[in-house]
């Protein structure tokens, strides 16, 4: 048994005596610090810095980062569901605390399409309707998508459905 085994076995082991998730990390990975824009969002690791997407952004709001499930979800529904590569979108973390307008993000992202995951148009500062799951043009050329948390999204098979549709949909 090679040693990235023989440490999974271990780590197989101390489930056992543990409830917490364990993380088995790879001695080659190393831990990132999430990059800062100048308003202290937060782009997610392993993802787009912002001059290299396409106008696809990504925002949930948080306090915390995407835990190992979400993060699978939105790099499996990303590369494998919409046949892009991660760097051609961004996702960003909007802190709590944070006041948003989508003008400010469309206008900083050079956003033209945007997805939300559990935000209102509210949250953005729209006056516009956006319902759940159905996408919506707004100020002309931004296509701008309202969803469930990714938490819920990849919690609720039916949610996960009417997302994956709402997304081809947008991406058609």
């Amino acid at each position: 048994m090679d040693g990235f085994n023989s440490l999974l076995a271990d780590k197989n082991a101390l489930t056992l005596l543990y409830e917490d998730k364990l993380y088995l990390i790879k001695s080659e990975q190393q831990t990132q610090k999430l990059p800062d824009d100048d308003k202290g969002h937060k782009m997610e690791p392993g993802i787009s810095s912002p001059d290299s997407h396409k106008g696809i952004v990504f925002i949930y709001r948080g306090d915390e980062e995407l835990d190992q499930s979400e993060q699978q979800l939105f790099s499996d529904m990303i590369t494998k569901g919409l046949k892009l590569p991660l760097n051609e979108v961004m996702l960003l973390r909007i802190p709590l605390a944070d006041a948003v307008t989508f003008e400010k993000l469309k206008e900083k992202y050079q956003a033209v399409k945007m997805i939300l995951f559990g935000m209102s148009a509210d949250d953005l500062g729209l006056t516009q309707l956006i319902p759940k799951y159905k996408v919506t043009q707004v100020d002309g050329l931004c296509k701008l998508l309202a969803a469930d948390s990714l938490e819920k999204i990849a919690r609720d098979l039916n949610i996960k459905k009417q997302f994956w549709a709402s997304l081809q949909e947008m991406f058609k």
